[in-house]
Order: C-alpha cells, then sequence, then structure tokens
C-alpha cells in the first residue's frame, strides 16, 4: 500500500471585524512557520492582497523561507459577488504585489470559501489571461455557500488549460464532506481523517488547509 503524500497549504487572511481589533494574524502566521521550520516542511500560502498590503515584511518572510506564495482574492469577497471587471482589475493589482514583495511569480489562486462554482466560471478565464496557471478553489460536494457537487473529485484541467486542485473530500453516508481543512479538520476524530487518507484515490491531490 502506497504510503499518501500530504501537501499543507494556509490561508492568510484578516478575519477582524473592523481595525479596532488588533491583528492576531502576523503572530499566529509566524507560529506556524517555526512548527514548519522544526518539521522540514514547505507548503503554499494562499495570500489575501490586503493583508500584504497592510503586513508586506510578513510575506517577504515566508516566501524567505521557502514556502510558495499564492493568490487568495484582494479582500477574501465571494466570486459571485463580484463583477468580472473588478476581479481582473484586483487579481492583476493583487498578483503584482505579491510578485513585487517576494520576487518569484505567483501562479496559484485559491477563490475564497471555494466559490468556484458553475456561475462564475468567467473567473478561469481572468486567471488564464493574468497569468495563473493552476486554480484550488473548488470544494466538489453539496454545500450551502459554493460547492460545486458535478466538478470533478480528483485534479482536472478547465477548458482554458488552468489545473485545478479540488478541495479533497470523503463519503460520510449520504454526506460528501472535506476533511483535510477548516471546521471538519478541527472536529473529525483523528482517526476519521486517517482512514480517509488511507482511502484516497490514487489520482487524488490530498492537501491540507
Amino acid at each position: 500500500m502506497r504510503k499518501p503524500r500530504l501537501t499543507f497549504t494556509f490561508d492568510l487572511e484578516d478575519h477582524r471585524p473592523d481595525d479596532r481589533h488588533p491583528r492576531r494574524y502576523p503572530e499566529v502566521t509566524r507560529r506556524v512557520l517555526r512548527g514548519l521550520e522544526a518539521r522540514g516542511v514547505r507548503g503554499t500560502v494562499f495570500v489575501v492582497g490586503a493583508v500584504a498590503k497592510a503586513v508586506p515584511d510578513l510575506i517577504r518572510e515566508i516566501s524567505a523561507q521557502g514556502h510558495e506564495i499564492a493568490f487568495h482574492s484582494f479582500d477574501h469577497v465571494p466570486l459571485p459577488q463580484q463583477t468580472r471587471e473588478n476581479f481582473r482589475a484586483e487579481t492583476v493589482d493583487g498578483k503584482h504585489l505579491l510578485e513585487d514583495l517576494t520576487g518569484k511569480a505567483v501562479v496559484g489562486f485559491r477563490a475564497p470559501v471555494f466559490s468556484l462554482t458553475p456561475d462564475v466560471q468567467w473567473a478561469l478565464d481572468v486567471l488564464q489571461e493574468a497569468g495563473f496557471t493552476y486554480s484550488s478553489s473548488v470544494l466538489p460536494a453539496p454545500s450551502p455557500l459554493f460547492g460545486y457537487a458535478r466538478a470533478p473529485r480528483t485534479p482536472f484541467f478547465w477548458p482554458n488549460g488552468v489545473l485545478e486542485l479540488p478541495a479533497p473530500v470523503a463519503r460520510f453516508g449520504p454526506l460528501v464532506l472535506p476533511y483535510l481543512g477548516g471546521i471538519y479538520f478541527r472536529y473529525l476524530p483523528g482517526w476519521v481523517v486517517r482512514a480517509c487518507v488511507a482511502r484516497a484515490p490514487d489520482d487524488a491531490a490530498l492537501w491540507t488547509y
């Protein structure tokens, strides 16, 4: 039996309700970085553009430690709540910002709340035109938010050539749920997560978030 390989990803966001609250994410992020360094792990950090503008030194620090920097939208607004024109402008600006900070090409994108659904596939052409080569934006399961139940559950290419790495999911009775990130990773028993990883198909791309 093969040993499944996991890819570590981290969404760098600011969840404060307003500026009156102190920023907690810089120290939390550095704690995560120290843990990764101790274990010799390198991963991908999907950065919200507004966060990069607020704490540019943190983005440089993450990149200098060998982690890939990818783009996680400019203000963490789900795709269905954006216009094509606004998304294009903010995506181009955000990509350039991250590339200026790191000196490296930014080719990965993750939609806020996995909000790439059939109704907003125009976003894929924007990504391709801007120079992104892969997306990690689809939840291939029913969801009260932005699920795309008909999407493949293993990596696939969109018609324009952009590679999609869908969220890893597993079936729990009638439910299909992600299990390697977010609230699911925190609340599912460890043995359930390990069992799902062990049962994942050989062509799955397993990543945490």
